[in-house]
């Protein structure tokens, strides 16, 4: 059970052979008891030795808790198949199960570009407000509000700061921003 432990989060493929066959020699075990199949010393040595070219072969990128988790509730009739402990149940509990890791891993997808959609909007409104206190700048200058002398001296970093807290535009004046 140590394997499972040590190996959860890890892809079938990034995990060596012996630790993959201890692994699922411990998961057939399991599921011939719950399943009352009976399997013999032969049968379960190639059923083990089958499953792990089989998810080498075909399932090399999903965790090995999903492999677990289509076994032990594969053997309990959660994830489809019919009685018996043989290949082709196993390899229905399996895919049924990738199609919940699926469904996870999209939802993972989804939510990390969420955030990144939220960070990137949240960095464009801040570059947005250093835009509009430059244009305001500029404007007043354009204007006649103030001098090419007073352009220096009026803080634009004022200006965004009195922007970001909240201040409309037409409430600044020069005056607040001058340095």
């Amino acid at each position: 059970m140590s394997e499972l432990v040590t190996y959860a989060g890890y892809p079938v493929r990034e995990i060596a052979a012996l630790p993959l066959k201890k692994m699922l020699e411990e998961l057939i075990a399991a599921a011939d008891y719950v399943m009352g199949a009976g399997l013999d010393d032969g049968e379960s040595v190639k059923l083990v030795r089958w499953l792990v070219n089989y998810l080498y072969e075909k399932y090399g990128y999903m965790p090995m808790t999903h492999i677990e988790a289509a076994i032990n509730e594969g053997s309990v009739g959660r994830r489809g198949g019919t009685s018996k402990l043989v290949p082709r149940n196993i390899i229905i509990w399996i895919s049924e199960q990738e199609k919940i890791y699926q469904e996870q891993h999209v939802s993972k997808m989804k939510k990390a570009d969420e955030e990144r959609r939220n960070a990137d909007l949240k960095g464009t409104k801040t570059d947005s407000m250093i835009a509009k206190a430059v244009i305001m700048k500029i404007r007043w200058k354009c204007d006649g509000r103030i001098s090419s002398e007073e352009y220096d001296r009026v803080s634009s970093k004022k200006i965004y700061e009195l922007l970001v807290s909240g201040k409309k535009e037409s409430e600044i004046s020069v005056r607040e921003v001058m340095i």
